[in-house]
């Protein structure tokens, strides 16, 4: 009976013992777990790197040792970790940000999966505020900082060439000369060089402000018989501008204002003359003569003094302020240079013909 009592204490202290015979029960898997579920790496700026971590834990269960993997750019520190019962470690996980852009990957750590994401930003252009500052960019601040150059450091801005001085740069005037006359050579370091038109002085009255980019400003007369005051198509007399003064002259016949009447075809004549203003494409044509029979005898009208011009669709006569006397027989010529008309010689009078 005593015996009997110590096998059957023995059998309840052994593990899977029954009486009788002998079984062996395994332990359960690992209870696995990891968090975060989803990894989002912090951007970062390219040519930088971004860190995160993930921890794994075995809640239950026997222990395992499990394989650790990620796919590029990504990368981890360890290729395993084993994990007992209630142990838990960290993966971490690092992304070098060498392109621009946004970056996905799977960590893996035995059967289980993390998504992992991460974004590489461009570094962005710090322009300094002169030219002796240098700019950067601090990734740890992101930010652009300025760092001042040292004095005597070669330096070139818009306006100078030069070197560094307290954070500013000195030296020699660059040159903005453009060759023009007419023009004013300045610089800002704003916008640089700039050639503003220079301002010509007021003329007199019978003259006109001219710039010549070789020699600058300068007066010219303008023509003479330019109208210099009040014309109420009236006056026996008119202001008018002659070698660059503005004199009184007695209105021409031909001198008529605008609204008067006029021909609207040229009378028939001879002895007149003509020219070609090539600066208006003008034909121009002045005087001249009308001859004819009278019982027989040849006689004449008197000399004529009219304008008229011929533009290639039509003749429209020009009455202008002064006007050379009426003539025949006189010739005329254009003045390309001085872009006038010339008239030479001719007679005011028209005698009978025998």
């Amino acid at each position: 009976m005593r015996w009997a009592s110590v096998l059957a204490l023995g059998c309840v202290l052994a593990q899977g013992c029954r009486c009788g015979r002998d079984v062996l029960t395994p332990e359960p898997p690992p209870a696995l777990s990891v968090s975060p579920p989803r990894l989002v790496l912090a951007a970062t700026y390219r040519g930088q790197a971004s860190a995160g971590s993930v921890s794994v834990s075995n809640g239950g269960g026997r222990s395992e040792a499990l394989p650790v993997s990620i796919e590029a750019p990504f990368s981890d520190e360890v290729t395993e970790v084993t994990l007992g019962r209630g142990d838990e470690e960290t993966v971490l996980v690092r992304f070098p940000a060498t392109e621009v852009g946004r970056a996905v990957g799977t960590l893996r750590v035995g059967a289980l999966t993390v998504p992992v994401e991460a974004e590489a930003l461009e570094v962005p252009m710090c322009n300094a505020s002169s030219a002796c500052i240098d700019a950067r960019f601090d990734a740890s601040a992101a930010q652009c900082v300025e760092v001042q150059r040292a004095d005597g450091a070669s330096c070139e801005t818009r306006c100078v060439t030069g070197g560094c001085a307290n954070g500013t740069c000195v030296g020699q005037l660059k040159g903005c000369d453009d060759g023009d006359a007419c023009t004013t050579d300045v610089c800002d370091e704003a916008t640089g060089c700039d050639h503003p038109l220079v301002s010509c002085p007021a003329p007199g009255e019978c003259q006109l402000a001219v710039c010549r980019k070789a020699t600058g400003c300068a007066v010219e007369e303008v023509p003479d018989g330019t109208l210099c005051g009040v014309d109420d198509c009236l006056a026996t007399q008119v202001d008018v501008c002659v070698s660059g003064a503005c004199v009184r002259r007695p209105r021409p016949d031909t001198g008529r204002c605008a609204n008067r009447w006029v021909p609207t075809s040229i009378p028939s004549r001879t002895g007149h003359a003509m020219a070609f203003d090539a600066a208006r494409q003008r034909v121009v044509l002045f005087g001249g003569g009308w001859a004819g029979k009278n019982n027989g005898r040849s006689i004449d009208s008197g000399a004529m003094s009219d304008t008229w011009e011929w533009d290639g669709n039509a003749r429209t006569q020009r009455t202008p302020v002064t006007s050379p006397p009426a003539r025949v027989d006189h010739a005329m010529a254009s003045d390309a240079v001085r872009q006038r008309m010339a008239l030479l010689d001719g007679y005011t009078l028209w005698y009978l013909l025998p």
